[in-house]
């Protein structure tokens, strides 16, 4: 018998499947995080009343130098999600861009988990667990969004005028994620819009309550007093310095 070989590059793949918009899998979720690290938040974020929401701005520079330009959103487009009432931000952020923190007026209204987070062989598992105790995620196009949308978990994303092609066109939802939004730019590089419109949605969605069963605030996470903008000033001053010695 003649063994033949064959190889086919992965994203042709969809091709050799057939696969058509309405068959692509979306079974979420596909990844789910470590149980002792998710009871971990959990017991710091119980108490917390807040309606909780994960941000991240910033995708690797590296990247949109080589053709994903103008997908990574200011930190200071997201003013308005921050002037929403009994909303707690939480920043996911990690390395690059962590340094916007030092520029923006409402710095003091994002939690900043300890630098430590995501280090060594398990990045992104810390994030996946403090994900799974968060309300809602509002990311940029990078990996945020997609470990979000793999852990079934709510998700908004901002995307420019003309976004990677993995976002299709016209159309607010994702056939990859079935718990992800889409919030498009009308015009390219106008952030304002979209901000705005996610605003708005959010004020409804945390003046309904969705957190009311856990009051109090967070013991380990609570910032919400005279040292809290320095303590988010200290967090991107350990932020930088570990970007530096990488």
């Amino acid at each position: 018998m003649t063994v033949q070989t064959r190889w086919l590059p992965l994203m042709s793949l969809p091709l050799l499947f057939g696969t058509r918009l309405e068959s692509i899998p979306a079974e979420v979720p596909y990844l789910r995080a470590d149980p002792q690290r998710v009871a971990g938040w959990r017991d710091q974020l119980q108490a917390d009343a807040s309606f909780k929401v994960g941000i991240a701005w910033q995708g690797n520079p590296q990247a949109e130098r080589t053709g994903l330009r103008d997908r990574s959103v200011p930190l200071a487009h997201f003013a308005p999600l921050a002037a929403v009432p009994n909303v707690r931000l939480f920043s996911l952020q990690r390395f690059d861009g962590i340094e916007q923190l030092r520029t923006v007026d409402f710095a003091s209204c994002i939690c900043v988990p300890d630098p430590a987070l995501d280090s060594g062989e398990d990045a992104f598992a810390d994030t996946a667990a403090l994900m799974m105790q968060l309300d809602l995620i509002v990311s940029s196009d990078t990996s945020i969004a997609h470990l979000a949308g793999a852990l079934g978990r709510p998700v908004w994303v901002a995307l420019k005028f003309a976004p990677d092609w993995r976002w299709l066109l016209g159309r607010a939802n994702s056939p990859w994620y079935p718990s992800m939004r889409l919030f498009r730019q009308p015009a390219p590089r106008q952030w304002g819009p979209v901000f705005a419109d996610m605003a708005e949605r959010l004020h409804s969605m945390a003046a309904s309550g969705a957190s009311v069963d856990r009051p109090g605030a967070p013991p380990a996470l609570a910032v919400a007093n005279a040292g809290r903008s320095e303590l988010v000033r200290q967090s991107a001053d350990d932020y930088t310095r570990a970007a530096e010695s990488r």
